[in-house]
């Protein structure tokens, strides 16, 4: 009988090996992984990188930033209300405003201009 139960334990263990063979199919193909992003997701990664050095001595609003967006990524906030909150959070950095309202959706990008005196 001790015989007989090794031989099972022996079948698990080739189970186990065959499912190795399975991990192409786990993971996919390489086609399937991006491996360049657009241009703008490097300008986009570049500017927020450029108000975390900005707010380094300041990181509360450098948090503010990234949440106020995920907030609107999740849908949580309209547009006009990101743009407010950025703007406080920029407050006294016009230049980091300006690029903000490059990101946003194109036919809107005017009137949030305006708003903030520049076109």
């Amino acid at each position: 009988d001790d015989g007989d139960d090794n031989d099972d334990d022996d079948d698990e263990n080739d189970d186990d090996d065959d499912d190795d063979d399975d991990d192409d199919d786990i993971f996919g193909d390489d086609d399937d992984i991006p491996t360049v992003f657009s241009e703008a997701a490097f300008d986009a990664m570049r500017y927020v990188a450029d108000i975390r050095r900005r707010f380094e001595s300041n990181p509360r609003r450098y948090t503010s930033f990234l949440r106020n967006l995920a907030a609107y990524g999740r849908g949580r906030m309209r547009l006009r209300v990101l743009f407010d909150r950025q703007a406080a959070v920029l407050s006294g950095h016009r230049d980091l405003l300006e690029q903000f309202v490059d990101f946003l959706p194109q036919a809107r990008r005017e009137e949030f201009r305006i708003r903030i005196g520049f076109f």
